[in-house]
């Protein structure tokens, strides 16, 4: 006999819409669980996390196969008064993709939904970004690869751009390093300039992976001084 949570996620999976009645309480009760998130919009679909797999619209998608992912909110002004608050994410695998796209006006509904987006975006930072992450230290330091995150390119020495003239810019995971910081859509990536941390780059949070950023500088950083084993 199927389980009750065999049943949620199957409704779940087929995107079934919120009709009412019994429909309404599968929905609901995939919603409450710890590994699921109800999407909204049209149709709302529940996007479900396991262990080795993603299942969003009825489809399946392998954590094998997954190469990149982003997220970001935006808040619109009118005369500087906030009027609409819009949510996006996507994940990428290979050439198959899952976008999600939300918006609210900023005082109708603003606070549910804001909660379905950083549900969302904690459940990418327990199941998906870590897997990511792994990967390309793994790439960087064991298979010799660089790994490029919007036109930042990371090596078992550092990373580097090219400059606009011609060159490249780089920091080196032997120097001091500073940890990126995500602001206002952006995510900051420093470099020391005499003992102070200074703009190196700024990549919209867009950007594929450039969520990664703080966490992968962090691991890089250790991975080189052996710290941490």
């Amino acid at each position: 006999m199927p389980s009750d949570n065999d049943t949620i996620n199957k409704a779940a999976a087929k995107g079934a819409r919120i009709q009412g009645g019994y429909m309404d309480d599968i929905m609901q009760m995939q919603y409450q669980q710890k590994n699921a998130v109800l999407i909204p919009g049209f149709g709302r679909h529940a996007i479900i996390f396991n262990k080795d797999n993603l299942v969003y619209k009825e489809k399946t998608y392998y954590y094998s196969n997954l190469t990149s992912v982003f997220y970001h909110s935006e808040k619109m002004s009118v005369n500087f008064i906030p009027v609409l608050y819009s949510f996006y994410a996507g994940l990428r695998f290979g050439k198959e993709k899952i976008d999600f796209t939300f918006t609210t006006p900023f005082y109708i509904g603003a606070k549910k939904k804001e909660a379905v987006f950083f549900k969302l975006v904690t459940l990418l930072g327990e199941y998906i970004m870590p897997l990511l992450i792994s990967n390309s230290i793994k790439d960087i330091f064991e298979n010799g690869k660089s790994v490029s995150v919007g036109n930042i390119i990371f090596t078992k020495d550092g990373y580097s751009k090219k400059k606009l003239f011609g060159g490249t810019d780089s920091v080196l995971w032997s120097e001091q390093v500073y940890l990126p910081v995500p602001h206002e859509g952006y995510i900051y990536v420093y470099k020391d300039k005499k003992g102070k941390a200074k703009v190196f780059k700024m990549l919209r949070m867009n950007t594929p992976n450039a969520v990664l950023l703080p966490e992968l500088v962090q691991r890089a950083y250790n991975r080189f001084h052996n710290i941490g084993g």
